[in-house]
């Protein structure tokens, strides 16, 4: 019989796993001596052996729904939200969805890698001012032909994208530096076919390549000069440029922001750490889906800015980089600095009449007991800062979260 009561004892081991964390070893010493007692009770009754182990086999194995109904009951969802994991996990299953989405980050790592083309960094786009800050017009075909006509140190060639067809010059190939196979990638857009290019259409992008190292800034002189019917002064861009630049003002943008957030925020070296790693996470999901679904499909290969590449597209991004920062500030506040768990159970203490001598204040607890955070209530436009009170070990005894003490 004792054989059988060890059985019974390695299943309630087992079976314990199933049970909360906290709950855990009271359950099972529970259990062990309900065994016990069951095997004594049974033994002073006289029960035969076969019956004996039948019943002790069955009361153990009735421990595993035990334990399963035991960790249902103990769940709790708004504490399993206020958990930093979940936190850290929100926007990692963002980055997770944008990553499957985009082709492990298509535009990224594109935009890391460049122009596979000989000696890209020759290789500018033309584009005219429109005289509004940052914003900037699309040669037409007399623009070239004017520039064509200027003698200077650089070859140009007309293109234009009409869906996934590339409509080019004559000596497109030769400006490129290189003969692309269709179907492929030019400027972060899919190409399937390759066509003559008709100057008669309006606006197309102009690819130039340097002969020589001559300065932009005197190139974008010689060519403002050039007779055009259109005016404005010329702008360079190199190619590499234009196809990182969404990557780089990304990067300065976040980096930016991780910095003013490390600035605002004071809190211990641990409690610090989990916000610049719960904002960087949250910071790199939201430009990360911003390369890949808004700035890479809408940036048009020309170079070109206009209103929306030069002012929404970049409006976006750091209102939401913004938005995602003050939540950020604002989660943090309400978590504790120790444990950094969301602070719970809110309550009222003081009184509005008389904010002298009894002045309103929410008190929101620590559910590890850890201590509590008292936030004086706003009177008239003024607001003080909160106090974190810390509590000694024997309060701990006091709370339990997800059955954890």
């Amino acid at each position: 019989m004792p054989i059988v009561v060890s059985l019974c004892r390695y299943a309630i081991r087992v079976a314990s796993l199933l049970a909360p964390t906290g709950f855990r070893a009271e359950w099972a010493r529970d259990w062990n001596t309900e065994i016990w007692h069951g095997y004594a009770s049974l033994a002073g009754r006289g029960a035969s052996r076969s019956k004996a182990r039948r019943k002790l086999l069955c009361f153990a194995a009735g421990a595993f729904s035990d334990a399963a109904d035991l960790r249902r009951s103990a769940f709790n969802p708004e504490a399993a939200l206020g958990r930093p994991a979940f936190c850290l996990a929100v926007p990692l299953l963002v980055l997770s969805v944008v990553f499957l989405a985009s082709h492990g980050f298509r535009n990224c790592r594109e935009m890391i890698a460049g122009t596979a083309v000989p000696q890209a960094q020759n290789l500018v786009l033309l584009s005219r001012s429109a005289r509004v800050m940052g914003i900037e017009a699309v040669p037409t075909e007399e623009d070239l032909r004017a520039w064509l006509r200027v003698d200077r140190q650089v070859a140009l060639a007309g293109f234009e994208l009409k869906g996934n067809e590339l409509h080019v010059t004559a000596n497109f190939y030769d400006v490129l530096g290189v003969t692309p196979h269709v179907p492929f990638r030019f400027a972060g857009h899919e190409v399937e076919a390759i066509k003559p290019l008709d100057l008669k259409t309006g606006g197309v992008g102009v690819l130039g390549r340097l002969r020589s190292p001559i300065a932009r800034e005197q190139l974008e002189a010689e060519l403002s000069n050039a007779p055009s019917p259109n005016g404005g002064a010329v702008l360079t861009k190199s190619v590499e440029g234009v196809i990182r630049e969404p990557l780089i003002f990304t990067l300065s943008t976040v980096l930016l922001s991780l910095v003013v957030g490390m600035a605002l925020v004071r809190e211990m070296p641990r409690a610090a750490a989990f916000f610049f790693v719960k904002t960087a996470l949250a910071q790199a999901a939201i430009g990360a889906a911003w390369i890949e679904c808004v700035a890479g499909p809408s940036i048009p290969p020309t170079g070109v800015n206009g209103v929306t590449t030069a002012f929404l597209m970049p409006g976006l991004l750091i209102a939401a980089l913004a938005l995602s920062l003050g939540y950020s500030l604002h989660d943090q506040k309400r978590r504790c600095p120790v444990c950094l768990h969301l602070l719970t159970l809110p309550v009222l203490i003081g009184s509005r009449s008389s904010i002298i001598l009894d002045r309103p204040q929410v008190e929101v607890l620590c559910p590890n007991g850890h201590g509590s955070l008292l936030v004086p209530e706003p009177v008239v436009h003024r607001r003080d800062p909160a106090a974190w009170l810390v509590w000694n070990e024997s309060w701990k005894s006091c709370f339990t979260l997800g059955g954890s003490k």
